[in-house]
């Protein structure tokens, strides 16, 4: 126990007070923290690849852009299959799914722009830095009845 001025406080009190604090910090940080946008990310990577000279054997950044694309390309078309399966599951509930299918476009829109500009890359760079990488194919858009959704 404290005694501050009279007052007996106990240290269970204390240790509460501690705790919420922290508690507090760590819930804060986690509001505040920026998240990393992977299209800000490629931005930057792009300023620097433009700083290089066109003839450079310097593949170290053209790699690592390489691999922020490979994971844009990912995520972009596992976020569209995961979009295709919701609204599939919207059309069996019978319900208005015009705005699952909307973003549904939108989604499939951006694999298919994330896997054209891998391949650019690719094209670009294969021969400098010898990489062994086939193109990705196109994406597979969502078939629902046999008709395409877009």
């Amino acid at each position: 126990m404290i005694r501050r001025e009279g007052t007996i406080i106990p240290l269970w009190v204390i240790s509460l007070f501690v705790i919420a604090i922290a508690v507090s910090g760590v819930i804060g940080y986690n509001i505040r923290k920026p998240e990393l946008s992977p299209k800000s990310d490629l931005g930057v990577l792009n300023e620097y690849e433009n700083l290089l000279p066109d003839s450079s054997n310097e593949c170290n950044l053209p790699e690592l852009r390489f691999q922020v694309s490979k994971w844009l390309v990912e995520t972009n078309c596992r976020i569209a299959s995961e979009k295709c399966s919701e609204y599939e599951l919207c059309l069996l509930e019978q319900i208005d799914c015009s705005e699952i299918k909307k973003k549904l476009i939108e989604d499939e829109n951006k694999c298919t722009e994330s896997i054209n500009s891998h391949n650019a890359l690719l094209e670009k760079y294969e021969k400098i830095c010898r990489w062994k990488e086939e193109p990705l194919p196109p994406f597979e858009r969502c078939q629902i009845n046999d008709e395409s959704v877009s």
